[in-house]
């Protein structure tokens, strides 16, 4: 779709595809502020101005992408070049280090966790606590030296 043929619309459009609320982009666009709520109100309902807002976005949603895309592979061109370098000056520990960034980038490689379950996770404050005492009973009568039978 091409620009509103409405200047002022396509300013409001324009406003609301960078986030302004209806409000402000009403404003800025130029219309005057005691009547800015009530003529955003009414072009937010205009469909060619929904589609334009909507185009706008869009646009600027692909510009983003398309700018971190640019960003990851001029990271992973660096980082294949830190390859050749440190393996031409001989740095294992420099070359290593880049592809592992470069084979994590890839999803080469998963962190790998171990969960542990205490079979006292599910006891209560209180049965810990009975649980400690009991404990403690135990170990006293196991240190009290006893008479040998006879």
């Amino acid at each position: 779709m091409a620009a509103l043929t409405n200047t002022l619309h396509e300013r409001f459009a324009q406003n609301v595809a960078r986030g302004l609320n209806g409000t402000k982009a009403a404003v800025e666009a130029g219309y005057g502020p005691n009547n800015a709520a009530a003529q955003a109100c009414k072009l937010q309902k205009r469909d060619d101005v929904k589609e334009r807002i909507a185009e706008l976005r869009a646009a600027s949603e692909r510009a983003v992408v398309q700018e971190i895309a640019a960003d990851r592979a001029w990271v992973m061109q660096k980082l294949v070049a830190n390859v050749d370098g440190a393996q031409a000056a001989g740095n294992l520990n420099a070359m290593n280090r880049a592809l592992e960034l470069i084979g994590k980038e890839l999803g080469m490689f998963v962190d790998r966790t171990m969960e542990v379950k205490s079979p006292l996770d599910g006891l209560s404050a209180t049965q810990l606590q009975a649980l400690v005492q009991y404990l403690g009973t135990v170990t006293a009568e196991q240190d009290t030296p006893q008479e040998p039978l006879n």
